[in-house]
């Protein structure tokens, strides 16, 4: 095995890790629009943190946030307006708050979500 090529895949000594946020940040910015399908299948919370900071940026540039998952069941005849909410799945429980705002924020703002 080559050390050569090993080191192609090692960072330099100056680099510095971004945080999920600016990461993200980084990706939408550069995307065209509707072209991000989103796969949550843990805690939600730096994405979260994400959609909290640039709902704009979020909105234009996702086509889908695919969740690993569920939500809450509805009772036949319930209003459609009402809002999904996460249910107790373990990446949902993790963290509630980000879990229930990731669902607001998607259906306020109308992107689509498959979980």
């Amino acid at each position: 095995c080559s050390t050569a090529f090993a080191n192609n895949y090692i960072p330099s000594k100056d680099w510095k890790p971004y945080s999920a946020p600016e990461l993200l940040k980084k990706i939408y910015t550069r995307a065209e629009d509707k072209s991000i399908d989103v796969c949550l299948i843990a805690a939600m919370t730096d994405f979260a943190h994400f959609v909290e900071t640039e709902p704009e940026l979020f909105s234009a540039k996702t086509r889908r946030v695919n969740i690993q998952g569920g939500a809450k069941a509805r009772e036949e005849g319930a209003d459609p307006s009402v809002f999904l909410e996460p249910d107790d799945s373990y990446n949902c429980f993790c963290n509630e708050d980000a879990s229930e705002f990731v669902f607001q924020r998607c259906q306020e703002l109308g992107v689509p979500m498959t979980i």
